[in-house]
C-alpha cells in the first residue's frame, strides 16, 4: 500500500506541475492577446484615419474638376455665341478678280475646324 501511496503522491505532484504550467501558460497567452487586440484596434484606427484623409483628396479633386468642367462650358458657350454673332453678321467678301461670296460656317475651312472643335466639346461636357 505504501508504494501505491508513492505513486499516487508523485503522480499528484506532476499533475499540480503541469496545471501550474498551463496556468502560466493561459496568463501569458491571455497576455499576448490583449496586446494584439491593442495592436489591431491601433492599426484599423490608422487605416480608418488614412481612408478619410484619401476620401478628402479624392473629394476635393472632384470638386476642382467639376468647377474646371463648368468653367470650360461657361468659356465655351460664350465663345461659340461670340463666333455664330459673327458668323451671322458675315458680309460677302469681294475678291481681286471682282467676284464676291458669302463665307458660311460649312464653307470656310477654319469655320468648319472650330465648328468640329465646338462639337466634340459639346459632345465631351454634355453641353
Amino acid at each position: 500500500m505504501r508504494g501505491n501511496h508513492e505513486k499516487l503522491e508523485k503522480s499528484k505532484s506532476q499533475l499540480k506541475e503541469e496545471v501550474a504550467n498551463l496556468k502560466h501558460h493561459m496568463e501569458t497567452n491571455v497576455v499576448d492577446r490583449s496586446q494584439i487586440e491593442l495592436y489591431k484596434r491601433e492599426v484599423e484606427e490608422q487605416a480608418a484615419q488614412e481612408i478619410r484623409q484619401k476620401l478628402q483628396e479624392v473629394n476635393l479633386i472632384l470638386q476642382v474638376q467639376q468647377e474646371l468642367d463648368e468653367k470650360i462650358a461657361k468659356e465655351l458657350k460664350q465663345v461659340t455665341a461670340e463666333f455664330e454673332a459673327g458668323s451671322a453678321g458675315a458680309s460677302p467678301m469681294v475678291f481681286s478678280d471682282g467676284s464676291s461670296k458669302s463665307i458660311h460656317v460649312d464653307q470656310d475651312p477654319l469655320c468648319r475646324a472650330v465648328q468640329e472643335y465646338r462639337d466634340v466639346l459639346t459632345k465631351n461636357y454634355l453641353i
